[in-house]
């Protein structure tokens, strides 16, 4: 009808606006510990893995996505690891890609991939694990009502037909709001051969941009989800230490009982 169509109409318009409001200047945080300058020098682990289904029940009764529980998970690591540096603050910024490919979709005979980008803030300076897990599960219901993905996929996509410079000075101005990126990829259910060789186990490193020296990657298999940690040395000497605090939670998800750390 056309009162329904007006009141998508609506909608739209109103998401549109709240998300340029949040990307142009709703997007601010204290600087913190793990922001600075870069020396390139990368240094790149993994957490043991841990029971996909064991993350899922996690998040089940508070009606949470498996990607809230991985945010969460990481967003209490974060916290222990700066009251450790006495370097606490309110929250970080994170980017996260989203998957805009409809499922199902056929794969483009160029590949390639489709995604846009989300701004998560994790709430770092709450005390409370239930409030932390709360609040991200809060963002990321409105961000899947919004259209926030769409518009920075579109701005990237322009981005890339003017000159270089000024491609390099967007995306460094646009990814030094954000401590770190963090992604969640779905990988294959089912154990996969290579050459006859069974595949026992999949990692992966998310790639950075700008000046985010920090990423963190969390990929299923085989019904197995694993954490790649990477760090630029700048920023995390320690950085053993902060892979075992993000080991350290997400072993305790089966745990629902275990003392809270931070």
């Amino acid at each position: 009808t056309d009162v329904g169509k007006l009141t998508d109409v609506a909608s739209f318009a109103r998401s549109d606006t709240a998300v340029l409001a949040k990307l142009g200047s709703g997007l601010t945080a204290d600087r913190n510990l793990l922001q600075g300058p870069l020396t390139g020098a990368k240094q790149r682990s993994w957490i043991r893995p841990v029971p996909v289904e064991v993350v899922r029940a996690a998040g089940r009764d508070a009606g949470s996505t498996v990607n809230d529980v991985v945010l969460g998970a990481i967003t209490s690591a974060l916290r222990c690891y700066l009251l450790e540096h006495d370097a606490l603050v309110p929250e970080m910024l994170v980017i996260e890609p989203v998957n805009l490919r409809l499922p199902g979709a056929p794969l483009p005979s160029g590949l390639g991939n489709r995604f846009g980008l989300v701004f998560v803030a994790l709430p770092t300076g709450e005390p409370d694990a239930g409030r932390r897990r709360a609040l991200i599960r809060a963002q990321m219901e409105q961000i899947k009502h919004s259209r926030e993905s769409a518009f920075v996929y579109i701005m990237l996509e322009l981005m890339g037909q003017v000159p270089a410079g000024l491609q390099t000075a967007w995306t460094d101005v646009f990814a030094a709001r954000a401590t770190a990126i963090v992604s969640n990829v779905t990988g294959p259910r089912h154990r996969l051969q290579l050459a006859g060789t069974p595949i026992a186990g999949l990692i992966a490193w998310v790639p950075a941009s700008g000046p985010v020296g920090l990423g963190f990657s969390a990929v299923s298999y085989a019904g197995q989800l694993t954490v790649g940690v990477a760090t630029d040395a700048s920023l995390v000497p320690d950085h053993d230490r902060l892979v075992a605090l993000i080991e350290t939670e997400f072993s305790a998800l089966g745990q629902p009982d275990r003392q809270v750390l931070c």
